[in-house]
Formats: C-alpha cells, sequence, structure tokens
C-alpha cells in the first residue's frame, strides 16, 4: 500500500514537473516542445489519480463482494445445519412413540413375569413384589386386598406394612396379614409376615392364634394354596385395571375380588367384564332392595344371577356402617 502512494505521487511530481517545464519553453518561444510537456503533465495529473480511485473502488467492490459472498455462504451454511437439525429431530419425534411404546410394554410384561413368578413360587418377595406394584399404582385400597376362605364368610387381608426400626437402622417391610369378618370387621386374629419366612410360617401362627379363640374352622378353610392363588389373582386384576394398554377406565382401589365377575372397590360394587358398570356403595346403602332388583332387570347381570346375588350381598354387609375397623384407611381410601 505504501509503495501505491509514493509512485502515485511520484507521478503526480512527474506531471507537474512536465508542466512547469512545458512553462519554461513556452517563454523561449519553444511552441512544439512546450505542448508537449504541457499535456504529458495534465494527463498525468488527470489520469493518475484517476486510475488510483478506479483502482481503489475495483477493489473495494472486490472486498464486498468476497464479504457477500463469505456471508451468503455462511447464510446457506446455517440454513443447511438447521435442515438437518429439524430433519434428526423429526427423527426422534418419529421414534419416541416407539420408544414410548416399548418401554410401556416392557413394564407390562414385568408386571405379567412377576404375577408369573408368584403364582409358580409364592414366597415373601414374589407376594411383596405384587403387593408394592399394585399399590404403586394405587389399585388396592390402603387398607390392604382381602380374599374370602372357601364355605365361610370369613376373610384374610393382606397388608404391605413398614415397620418403625430402630435409630440408625432401615425400614423393614413386612406383611401383615389379619381375618376379619365379611362385614370387614376385626376378629382379633392376625399375624405378621416377615421376609425371609416360607409362606406357610405365617399361616401356621394364624392358624395357632386361631385356635385360641376357639372358633377355627379347620385346615381345610385355612387352605395356604386357595389363600395364595386368590390373592395373586386379586393382585393381577387391580395391577391389569390400571396398565391396560386399551385405555379403558380403571377399577377403584380394589378391596376384594368377590368372583370373577364382581369386585368390591373403595367405590363400591364393581363389574369386572364389559360394559364397566360401578355402583356407588351409597346406592346400595340407600335401597339395597331397589339397587339390586334394578341390577337384576339387566340382561348382562341376570345372566349371571348368583354372582351378582353373591356379591350384592358381601358389598352390602361390607359397607354397612360399623363400630370398628381393621385396620387405619389411608386419605378417602377404603
Amino acid at each position: 500500500m505504501r509503495g501505491r502512494v509514493l509512485l502515485i505521487v511520484l507521478l503526480i511530481a512527474l506531471g507537474i514537473g512536465a508542466i512547469g517545464i512545458g512553462l519554461a519553453l513556452a517563454s523561449d518561444a519553444e511552441e512544439y516542445a512546450s505542448s508537449s510537456f504541457l499535456e504529458i503533465g495534465a494527463t498525468l495529473l488527470l489520469v493518475v489519480p484517476l486510475v488510483f480511485v478506479e483502482r481503489a473502488l475495483e477493489r473495494r467492490v472486490e472486498r464486498v463482494r468476497s464479504s457477500t459472498e463469505e456471508s451468503v455462504g455462511r447464510v446457506e451454511e446455517d440454513v443447511q445445519m438447521l435442515r438437518d437439525e429439524v430433519g434428526e429431530a423429526t427423527s426422534r419425534i418419529g421414534e419416541l412413540r416407539s420408544e414410548f411404546l416399548d418401554q410401556v410394554g416392557q413394564q407390562r410384561e414385568h408386571d405379567e413375569s412377576a404375577v408369573t413368578e408368584a403364582r409358580e413360587a409364592i414366597s415373601w418377595e414374589s407376594i411383596g413384589a405384587l403387593l408394592d406394584r399394585a399399590e404403586s399404582l394405587r389399585g388396592v385400597s390402603g387398607a390392604g386386598v382381602r380374599v374370602k376362605l372357601p364355605h365361610v364368610w370369613d376373610r384374610v387381608r393382606f397388608r404391605q406394612v413398614k415397620a418403625e426400626p430402630p435409630e440408625g437402622e432401615e425400614y423393614e417391610p413386612m406383611i401383615w396379614i389379619s381375618v376379619e369378618n365379611v362385614g370387614g370387621e376385626d376378629t382379633g386374629i392376625k399375624t405378621i409376615w416377615k421376609p425371609g419366612e416360607k409362606a406357610i410360617d405365617p399361616l401356621l401362627r394364624l392358624a395357632e392364634a386361631w385356635q385360641k379363640e376357639g372358633t377355627y374352622p379347620g385346615d381345610s378353610i385355612l387352605d395356604p394354596d386357595h389363600l395364595y392363588e386368590s390373592l395373586v389373582d386379586a393382585l393381577a386384576t387391580a395391577i391389569r385395571s390400571r396398565t391396560n394398554e386399551r385405555g379403558t377406565e380403571a377399577l377403584h382401589s380394589l378391596v376384594e375380588k368377590v368372583n370373577d365377575r364382581w369386585a368390591i372397590t373403595n367405590f363400591g360394587l364393581e363389574y369386572l367384564g364389559e360394559p364397566e358398570y360401578p355402583i356407588k356403595k351409597e346406592d346400595i346403602l340407600r335401597d339395597p332392595v331397589l339397587a339390586r332388583e334394578h341390577m337384576l332387570e339387566k340382561t348382562w347381570v341376570a345372566g349371571h344371577a348368583d354372582d351378582f346375588r353373591e356379591a350384592f350381598m358381601v358389598a352390602e354387609r361390607f359397607f354397612k356402617p360399623r363400630k370398628r375397623r381393621q385396620l387405619p384407611i389411608r386419605g378417602d381410601r377404603q
């Protein structure tokens, strides 16, 4: 840049010098030479600045063009990057549904595996896992779930609890097992199933406590196979109701699965098939005869009237006000 300036200054100086020589010769009557030097000087003074300005403008235009091309290039790169990101985001969104369905399906398969495991190998761990899962889904009553004993009106209730540990120790989970009558009144016969114990250990203690009361119904009534099979079936019903892939309305928190068609929940008496049909406990208590006969008029109920009558009778007795409940209730759960 400095060399160009010096060259321009030199050319201008030559132009001025040429003009000066032309003027000097004009005074000496050298007309031709004077004119030549004057033209050369004037040309240098006029052309050199114009050439410099032209070259400067060309360079500036070139810089602006280069800068514009670079800016356009960067914009094109940014646009392409944005297109790529949008494409990746669209791909991820397209994959989200599949990932969601896979994970939900895996959880459902895990639940079914837990049910199968409990049926094949009854243990504190397998029953505890089902109880914990059902409670986490709010699928069972806060007071636990109960199952009926064969040929008698008594029920056995199962509830997972955590005992207050000594200071510095962790909570110890356990399963509370108790006997109540059909109306939910505590009989005082109860025991605790602790981790590490066999499935029959708490039932042996329950039988002994029952024998001490003098009302023991016999070994065929307190049947471990029947009890645990009924318990697993009830918990599976509660879990499936909450995790149904079709998204149908779930049962309210389960208290007892009376039979394959009807269940008692904290809401009232609910049908397990189609159509979904819950009967409010208030309607049952307000006029039991009217509520029962109204339901029996429905063809889908009349076809299995014995199942409905059994479930309705149990629900009526369970929801009837009583002085004392077996277990405290959390929140508004039954």
